[in-house]
């Protein structure tokens, strides 16, 4: 019987040990949570980032960090003031980002400004690239509020091409998507992939060693930042204005190309360019045509004539990436970004 009681004794103390250390040890992690959500607030505060304000209020002056980048490019932006149509269309386009997006802009994206004279469609820079909780401003060229995403679309994908005097042409079907609504996804993808490192970080190691592990999105299809797998890499597409050391390509060119493409993963000669962009328009495609239900179609045409069509979610090659973008729709996730 005794042998018996110290057993039972002993089982006793036992169990009262694993709930003493597993309530240890969800305090600590409590404690951490806590301690990395005080200096979230702390960082938030020294750059001017209110999280619960909503994004739409963030619209604003262009912050002097981002105004000392396009002066030392030789560049001068000038602010624009949105009136009430266009404010909507913004709200609009904030309205429809994903719920991942939501969730880390919210705690990101410290400003959105809207300028001319900018000859670059739009720019995510980082507010403090060097700190654990980097924020993000991002820059808007104004003129696009003016413009559908197939006539963006069309705009940004043409300037690839000598079209001057040419018979061949591109076309695009978006639906109903505007082209701020468009940009704006792109842009908050950028945001979404710095926070959570969807492609491989450029950040340095705290020993300086550059991280390039790839991750699941671009495995197998990027060899690093700007060079695509071997079964990817076509002669054509790595000649693009896109790329360094790129050029304008001759119109005759456009269908060659876009069979090209077609026979990768890349959803626009954009999205070719570098990973990043690869994540930004696969994304912005993706939740365009698979949860908005709206069409995601370029053709080039001959005249009058549609010659090729490239339709990337057709592709089973584009396809079988879906499963690696649903985590923008994963509540998980979301928790998970709010704490990072």
């Amino acid at each position: 019987m005794k042998n018996t009681a110290r057993k039972h004794v002993r089982l006793c103390l036992h169990f009262i040990l694993l709930l003493c250390t597993a309530s240890f040890d969800c305090w600590a992690q409590e404690a951490i949570k806590s301690g990395e959500s005080r200096q979230i607030t702390s960082t938030q505060l020294q750059y001017g980032l209110d999280a619960n304000e909503p994004l739409i209020q963030r619209v604003g002056e262009l912050p002097d960090s981002v105004l000392a980048i396009f002066r030392d490019a030789g560049m001068s932006p000038k602010p624009f003031t949105l009136n009430e149509q266009e404010k909507q269309k913004l709200t609009e386009a904030i309205s429809i980002l994903p719920p991942l997006h939501q969730s880390v802009l919210k705690q990101r994206l410290r400003s959105i400004s809207l300028v001319t004279d900018m000859p670059n469609t739009a720019l995510t820079s980082a507010v403090n690239p060097n700190e654990p909780h980097c924020l993000f401003d991002i820059t808007i060229r104004a003129a696009i509020l003016k413009q559908s995403a197939a006539e963006w679309l069309v705009e940004k994908e043409s300037s690839c091409f000598n079209t001057e005097k040419s018979r061949f042409s591109l076309r695009a079907d978006v639906g109903n998507i505007t082209a701020i609504q468009y940009v704006l996804l792109h842009e908050a993808t950028h945001v979404v992939d710095a926070t959570l490192e969807i492609t491989p970080s450029l950040r340095s190691s705290p020993g300086g060693v550059e991280r390039e592990n790839a991750t699941p999105f671009t495995a197998n299809v990027w060899e690093d930042a700007r060079t695509p797998s071997s079964r990817y890499k076509d002669e054509g597409l790595m000649a693009i204005r896109f790329r360094p050391g790129g050029k304008v390509l001759e119109a005759s060119k456009m269908k060659s190309l876009y069979e090209a493409l077609g026979r990768t993963p890349f959803v626009s000669l954009y999205g070719s360019a570098a990973r990043t962009e690869d994540l930004a328009e696969y994304l912005t495609v993706y939740h365009l045509t698979q949860k908005l239900h709206q069409p995601f179609r370029i053709s080039v045409y001959d005249g009058e004539a549609d010659i090729f069509t490239h339709d990337p979610m057709a592709s089973k090659i584009t396809r079988s990436r879906f499963e690696m973008v649903r985590q923008f729709y994963q509540s998980e996730d979301i928790k998970q970004s709010n704490g990072k």
